[in-house]
C-alpha cells in the first residue's frame, strides 16, 4: 500500500494564519490602551467634580465644607471651626495630619457636608476610618482613595511626603490628596504612605488638565512615602515623570478653586 503524506498548511494559509494574531494582538493592546486611557479621563472627571461640587457648596452656604461653622444649623452636621482651613483638630500639625492619627477634626467632615448639601452622589461613614469609608475611593482605581485638607504639613526636609512643604515648598490652599489605602493589617484604619498611581498615569491626569510639570500648577504628583528606589514617581530634579517606571508609586494632589 503507498503511504499516504498528510498535507501541510501552504504559504497563503500561514499568512493568514499569522494576519489573524497580528489582529487579535493589537486588538488586545488598543483594548488595554482604551480601558487606561477610561481610568484615566474617570480620575479627571472626579476631581473636577469635587471642585465643582466645592464651588457650590462655597456660593450656596458661604463657607468651606468641613470647615463650616454653621454646619449644624444648616443641616449638614457637625460644625467645623470656621478658620477657613480644612485641618486636623490638632493644632501642632498645622493644616495638615496624617489620617490615620487623631482623626478628630475636619477631614471627615469635608465629605460628609459635601454629602449632606446634595451636591454629590456619595455616601460616607464617618466612624469607618478606610478607603470607601470616610474617604471615597479614586476613580483610577478602587483600592485607593482620596482626602480633602490643606497643604502638606512641615516637618524636617526628607524625602517623605510628610515634609513636602520643605522640600518641594508645595503650595497652601484647599487640595484633593489622592494619597491613601487601607492598612492590610488594620482593617479598622488608613494610611496615606501609599502610591496610588503610577507615573504615566499620573503624566496622563496632568498634561490633560494642567502643565505636564509635576510639581507646579494644579496637579502636583510625587513619589510616596513608601516607594522604593531613587525617584520613582518623578526625577532627581523634580521637573519630569519617571516614565519608564511602570510601579504605582505617585501621589497626585489636586488644587480646588485655582
Amino acid at each position: 500500500m503507498p503511504p499516504r503524506f498528510r498535507a501541510g498548511f501552504t504559504l497563503i494559509e500561514l499568512s493568514i494564519v499569522l494576519v489573524i494574531i497580528g489582529l487579535v494582538i493589537g486588538g488586545v493592546m488598543v483594548g488595554k490602551d482604551l480601558i487606561e486611557s477610561g481610568r484615566v479621563h474617570a480620575q479627571i472627571r472626579q476631581f473636577q467634580e469635587y471642585e465643582t461640587a466645592v464651588n457650590g457648596f462655597k456660593l450656596k452656604y458661604d463657607c468651606l465644607p468641613g470647615d463650616c461653622a454653621t454646619a449644624a444649623s444648616l443641616g449638614l452636621g457637625a460644625n467645623g471651626d470656621g478658620n477657613g482651613l480644612v485641618q486636623m483638630a490638632t493644632t501642632s500639625y498645622g493644616s495638615y495630619d496624617t489620617p490615620d492619627g487623631a482623626y478628630n477634626g475636619e477631614l471627615p467632615k469635608f465629605f460628609l457636608h459635601l454629602q449632606a448639601s446634595g451636591l454629590i452622589n456619595q455616601k460616607f461613614d464617618s466612624t469607618l476610618i478606610l478607603v470607601g469609608g470616610s474617604y471615597p475611593v479614586l476613580a483610577i482605581n478602587d483600592r485607593y482613595g482620596m482626602i480633602a485638607c490643606g497643604k502638606w504639613q512641615n516637618g524636617s526636609t526628607g524625602t517623605t511626603p510628610d515634609s513636602i512643604t520643605d522640600l518641594y515648598n508645595f503650595p497652601s490652599g484647599l487640595w484633593l490628596h489622592a494619597n491613601i489605602c487601607n492598612i492590610g493589617n488594620n482593617p479598622g484604619q488608613a494610611n496615606d504612605g501609599c502610591g496610588v498611581m503610577t507615573p504615566a498615569q499620573a503624566y496622563a491626569i496632568d498634561t490633560k488638565i494642567d502643565d505636564g510639570k509635576p510639581l507646579a500648577g494644579k496637579v502636583w504628583s510625587y513619589s510616596s512615602a513608601s516607594a522604593p528606589g531613587t525617584n520613582p514617581c518623578i526625577n532627581g530634579s523634580y521637573t519630569d515623570y519617571s516614565l519608564t517606571n511602570t510601579n504605582p508609586y505617585c501621589q497626585v494632589s489636586f488644587l480646588l478653586g485655582k
